[in-house]
């Protein structure tokens, strides 16, 4: 699994390691693909797990991967009195609303604060990167 990851993605000057591959991007904020019994994706605060039993689990991570790398996918982090209280993705979109945004706090993430939320939007090109800040 490591050697095809590493072959697909040399364009990237991926970095192995005994059971982790690294991705850097420009901002070093790398990916990072974690092989611990699961597949675990880490790209800034946010990370995924994914079964690791046989090759469809291996091209289901492959296609993620393909989403982060190519902008399609942003991690959305959340910041509640500084400290981080959840993250997500979505694809990738202009802009989001602040209504979406609350939206995905609540129902995805089972995540219910009140008062002011700083949500970060991490896209691997970081150029494309952006804050929110809601009031909930």
């Amino acid at each position: 699994m490591l050697e095809k990851i590493m072959n697909r993605y040399s364009e990237y000057h991926p970095k192995k390691n005994s059971n982790f591959i690294e991705i850097p991007n420009d901002k070093g904020d790398s990916l990072w693909i974690e092989f611990d019994g699961e597949i675990t994706l880490l790209h800034g605060d946010w990370h995924c797990h994914y079964p690791c039993e046989d090759m469809d689990d291996l091209e289901e991570v492959m296609h993620v991967m393909d989403s982060i790398l190519k902008n399609q996918e942003c991690h959305l982090e959340f910041y509640y009195d500084g400290k981080l209280v959840g993250s997500g993705s979505m694809y990738q979109k202009e802009k989001y609303t602040e209504e979406e945004v609350i939206s995905f706090l609540e129902d995805f993430l089972g995540v219910s604060v009140f008062g002011e939320v700083t949500v970060h939007f991490a896209y691997w090109d970081s150029s494309k990167d952006y804050e929110m800040i809601l009031n909930v």
